[in-house]
């Protein structure tokens, strides 16, 4: 089988995300499937990108991007191969309003029927509604190609909380509109969680889906008893419970409710320690930590690659996932909590560690349901966690929680899933 993959405007190809969601997937994927499947990577990328650094020409500043890229995937029998498209990218975003797609698309069209004419691929993977939009257009002009839908969120209600239209706006309701036919038009619609699931098949009970959860690489997490001492005595966490986040904060974990989760911990647990991994401002954090009367001396606030964030996993007890409070007529926020599982869960799981996650957060509910992995907390009842907590021992829910990790959200499960789901839709062709 001849598959395309397909990327569109993401421009952070050596970010985390795009390194193990797409290059190192696909890498997998590639090797497992290396006697029937011939794998190959498009990304289109913007000419030009504007941000507040200035104007950036792209071919020229992501050349030794692309080329480390191109060298990595061939190693595993991956070609890359990419477009460049007149497009200005302003604050490199994949959201485009109603008006800014139309154009993208009268761009993209040529470029994946050129593709299509000269490699002529059976079946074309999008990542993304871009992507998958350009391809289902395509193949009005081409017929029989088969498409797969990998959403990996809501577009229409992500732009919304990132504030590039409102829920009235035109752009909305032309995203709203083509979701609904992109599911019913897809070969596939790949799904996150269980909750993304039912979402779908709510909005279009005609579409056909499959859950694959958000890959991560477990050995990178592996446990190590004598290697978690170490880093603790160097961190000066003695016998301390350590509670730690990883991730960004502001527009989508917020630091205000992570701190306040933490001092409901500490309230009633003395020795607990709070650890966060983020570019998130020390100074700005404590901040926060001193409105609550929370010493800063319990918390820690490190900067750190992706390629450290095991080391300091391991050094922990407990992963918190805070989210944020959110309003009841926020329903665009509340539906993305209730479909998504973040990447860092299945990391933090892979890790040993047990969940401390917010109740809106229900695409892993499922999965909590069924195995000891932690605990919901509301945030209206912050004083009842920490007498929950004490009552629980993380320790011996680490098997529990690598189990999951290595069944659910490992790179290799997640890539025989996806060739299982090819060789799916090649046999109904």
């Amino acid at each position: 089988m001849n598959l395309l993959f397909v990327t569109c405007l993401e421009t952070g190809l050596a970010g985390g995300i795009y390194q193990s969601q797409v290059k190192r997937l696909l890498c997998v994927v590639s090797k497992q499937g290396r006697n029937h499947l011939r794998l190959t990577l498009l990304t289109i990328l913007p000419l030009i990108s504007l941000n507040r650094r200035g104007v950036r020409f792209l071919p020229i500043t992501m050349k030794q991007q692309l080329a480390q890229l191109r060298k990595d995937l061939a190693k595993s029998g991956v070609d890359l191969r990419v477009a460049f498209v007149p497009h200005l990218n302003i604050r490199p975003t994949v959201y485009q309003n109603a008006l800014s797609t139309l154009c993208l698309m009268a761009l993209l069209l040529p470029v994946l029927a050129y593709h299509q004419l000269r490699y002529r691929y059976d079946l074309i993977h999008c990542r993304s509604y871009i992507s998958c939009l350009g391809a289902l257009l395509m193949r009005r002009l081409f017929g029989k190609i088969r498409v797969v839908f990998d959403a990996r969120g809501l577009y229409p209600e992500e732009g919304l909380v990132q504030g590039k239209w409102g829920a009235g706006s035109l752009s909305y309701k032309f995203w709203k509109t083509l979701e609904k036919r992109m599911f019913k038009w897809s070969d596939k619609v790949v799904c996150l969680s269980d909750q993304f699931a039912d979402y779908v098949s709510e909005i279009e009970p005609k579409a056909k889906t499959e859950i694959i959860f958000a890959s991560i690489e477990s050995a990178r997490f592996a446990y190590d008893s004598v290697e978690r001492d170490r880093r603790r005595r160097d961190l000066d966490f003695g016998e301390s419970l350590v509670f730690i986040y990883c991730g960004g904060l502001g527009s989508w974990h917020d630091p205000v409710l992570l701190c306040r989760l933490f001092k409901a911990i500490m309230d009633g647990i003395p020795n607990a320690k709070l650890l966060v991994l983020s570019d998130y401002r020390k100074d700005k954090l404590r901040a926060i930590c001193s409105s609550l009367e929370i010493s800063h001396e319990k918390v820690f606030v490190k900067k750190c690659t992706p390629k450290e964030v095991p080391d300091f996993l391991m050094t922990a007890d407990w992963a918190l996932v805070p989210l944020q409070e959110i309003p009841p007529d926020a329903k665009h926020v509340e539906l993305i909590a209730r479909t998504m599982v973040g990447l860092k869960v299945g990391e933090y799981l892979a890790a040993g560690l047990p969940l401390i996650i917010n109740r809106h957060i229900e695409g892993i509910k499922s999965l909590m349901g069924e195995h000891d992995i932690g605990t919901y907390f509301d945030v209206k009842q912050l004083g009842n966690l920490a007498q929950h907590l004490r009552h629980r021992k993380s320790g011996e829910m680490r098997p529990a929680c690598q189990g999951v990790a290595q069944k659910h959200f490992d790179i290799s499960n997640a890539a025989k899933a996806y060739i299982d789901l090819y060789r799916n839709i090649d046999s109904e062709q």
